[in-house]
């Protein structure tokens, strides 16, 4: 029910709900744990490293994927995957609030990556030139749910039988491909309108002598 309903999310319920129904839970959650800090700081030096070429800031200047930094950006994941489940949920219990968690429910994902892309290389630019960039992905994440709620993970479930575990991990990675394409296409808008405001504010340069003729 979780995979139908969350999208990306749901996908990685599933798996989750998987790994809960064999025999040694306890060990794979004692190792999961670590394990995920480590993933999380693993995505956090991609993200900086993404954000730095985009943005064509110093490598020295980039912030450091320290496991500090990588805890709260867990913190931030985890409280947003809790909102989207709550929105989920409305969604899932009445038709006219559902409709309207739909449209709220852009409102933390735009405020989710605001907060995020805060924390990652941008040149200096205030939080209002990040804003397109979270609007764009608010927007995105809101579609991709809908595509993986609705085809991607049917899609996977109903090749289940088949494929086994192996079509719900292709079905993820799909989902977490474009997920990275979504990342990449908000901090290009982003450091773009940013660079167009910036170069659109210099003066243009005086006109240079003509050159002296030849005696």
């Amino acid at each position: 029910e979780a995979a139908k309903a969350l999208g990306v999310d749901g996908l990685v319920s599933s798996s989750i709900g998987q790994a809960a129904e064999s025999p040694n839970r306890w060990y794979a959650l004692v190792i999961g744990i670590p394990a995920l800090v480590w993933a999380t700081r693993s995505l956090l030096r991609a993200l900086i490293g993404a954000h730095r070429l985009v943005w064509m800031e110093v490598r020295t200047a980039a912030p450091r994927p320290t496991f500090l930094a990588a805890l709260r950006l867990l913190g931030v994941m985890l409280a947003f995957a809790a909102v989207t489940a709550l929105l989920q949920a409305i969604r899932a219990w009445s038709g006219v609030p559902g409709l309207l968690a739909t449209l709220v429910s852009v409102v933390p994902y735009v405020g989710f990556w605001l907060l995020v892309s805060v924390q990652l290389p941008h040149r200096g630019a205030s939080w209002k030139a990040l804003v397109p960039g979270a609007l764009l992905y608010g927007v995105g994440s809101e579609i991709l749910n809908v595509v993986t709620a609705y085809v991607i993970t049917p899609y996977a479930v109903a090749k289940e039988g088949t494929y086994g575990s192996l079509g719900m991990a292709a079905a993820l990675l799909v989902g977490l491909f474009l997920v990275t394409r979504l990342v990449v296409a908000a901090a290009v808008v982003n450091a773009t309108l940013w660079e167009r405001r910036e170069t659109s504010g210099i003066p243009p340069s005086p006109p240079k002598p003509p050159a002296a003729a030849p005696r």
